[in-house]
């Protein structure tokens, strides 16, 4: 990673060094799709995809995909690996399985065929942060959801990971179109 105050002239952090290494942030072994957003509060907040497309051929699984591909089709991840830190160099981290949540009528989530994709906005309206990602139930439609979370932790909360866990289980109880109807015009949920 490199900061830079004009996007022409760069400073290596980390003395050059990787900061983040995929095989020990997440459960698959592996990140896609980085999304990096500086927040109103000056944090960093980083989104990726828990995904290791290679890792039959490193030697990291036994099969191509993690799960029975006619089942559960490509990719077939189950979580998103969530980071915020103040200089690029430091994070903290949340790992989201979507398996581990319940039930919706319109979404098995422990059926959950992959999860791709993640964007961080800021909603002005709400003062919070909304991620949104592609996910699909089984090897079915793919589907757009978000969801809010504080930028803030407040005191009564010791973790970057808890925050994002409960915020995440809150938006995803309530039905699909009143959680959309919520939101602004930037942020909708489709079917396609």
């Amino acid at each position: 990673m490199a900061v830079s105050e004009d996007g022409y002239t760069w400073t290596a952090l980390n003395d050059d060094q990787p900061v983040i290494s995929g095989d020990t942030i997440a459960m698959q072994q592996g990140i896609r799709d980085p999304h990096i957003f500086r927040g109103p509060d000056g944090a960093f907040y980083l989104a990726m995809t828990d995904l290791h497309i290679y890792a039959q051929r490193e030697g990291k699984r036994d099969t191509e995909w993690e799960r029975d591909g006619k089942k559960y089709g490509w990719g077939n991840n189950r979580g998103l690996v969530l980071m915020k830190s103040r200089d690029l160099t430091h994070w903290s981290r949340a790992n989201i399985d979507f398996s581990l949540l319940p039930a919706q009528p319109d979404m098995n989530w422990k059926e959950v065929g992959c999860v791709w994709a993640p964007e961080t906005v800021y909603d002005d309206e709400r003062g919070q942060l909304m991620i949104h990602f592609t996910i699909r139930e089984g090897a079915g439609k793919n589907r757009i959801y978000n969801f809010h979370y504080f930028l803030v932790i407040p005191p009564t909360t010791s973790s970057f990971s808890m925050l994002c866990s409960v915020f995440l289980t809150l938006a995803l109880r309530a039905p699909k179109r009143q959680v959309t109807e919520r939101l602004n015009e930037r942020a909708q949920f489709h079917d396609f």
